[in-house]
């Protein structure tokens, strides 16, 4: 059971680095006008996401083996909206 959930812990480090790279490549660009939310979300996901199922990093890869799913665009776009009016 131990040597099971151990298994576990590269993967799930893939999943969580991806969405850490994702939200500073789209913080970053956004902060410097380079794109459009939209755009820039693409673009990191295309980067940082992979849709083939034998890929670690895919996102539905992570969903099914850890629970975790890349961050949702909408739920992301809301949380920079709220940081762009706090930070100005």
């Amino acid at each position: 059971m131990l040597l099971k959930a151990l298994s576990k812990i590269p993967f799930s480090l893939s999943c969580y680095t991806n969405k850490v790279k994702t939200i500073n490549y789209i913080v970053d660009l956004c902060k410097k006008g380079r794109a459009s939310y939209d755009v820039l979300y693409d673009e990191a996901v295309s980067h940082f996401d992979s849709d083939d199922p034998s890929n670690a990093h895919n996102p539905l890869n992570c969903e099914t083996k850890i629970g975790f799913r890349y961050i949702d665009k909408e739920d992301l776009r809301k949380a920079w909206q709220e940081m762009a009016e706090k930070d100005g």
